[in-house]
C-alpha cells in the first residue's frame, strides 16, 4: 500500500487543508481530510480533494472510496463532489462508505 499526502499551504508553509490518499492495486482510499478552522468554506478542502482525484487519474486508479459519518454535513458535501453510497461500515453503524468511479 502506498500513501500520498495532499496539502494546500500558505506562502510560509503553514498547512491550510490536507488529506491522505492510500493506494492499493487499482483503488484509492481518502482519509484524514482536515482544513484549518479559520479557512473553512473557502474551497481549500475541495481543492485537495480535486487534486487527489487528479493523482488517482494519473495513476490509472479505477475508484476512490472514503468513510463518512451518516447524516452529516460532510456526507452531503462528498455527495456533491460525486461520491455515492457504497457500503455500510462493518465496524461502526454510524458510518458508511462512499465511492467515486474515475
Amino acid at each position: 500500500m502506498m500513501k500520498i499526502t495532499i496539502s494546500d499551504l500558505t506562502n510560509d508553509g503553514t498547512v491550510i487543508s490536507t488529506c491522505d490518499l492510500f493506494i492499493e492495486n487499482e483503488h484509492g482510499t481518502i482519509a484524514n481530510l482536515k482544513t484549518d478552522k479559520s479557512r473553512l468554506r473557502h474551497g481549500f478542502a475541495k481543492k485537495v480533494m480535486t487534486t487527489a482525484v487528479k493523482i488517482a487519474n494519473e495513476l490509472r486508479l479505477k475508484s476512490i472510496s472514503l468513510r463518512v459519518l451518516k447524516n452529516s454535513f460532510m456526507r452531503e458535501w462528498y455527495i456533491r463532489l460525486g461520491y455515492k453510497y457504497f457500503a455500510e461500515d462493518t465496524e461502526n453503524e454510524n458510518y458508511e462508505w462512499l465511492k467515486k468511479y474515475i
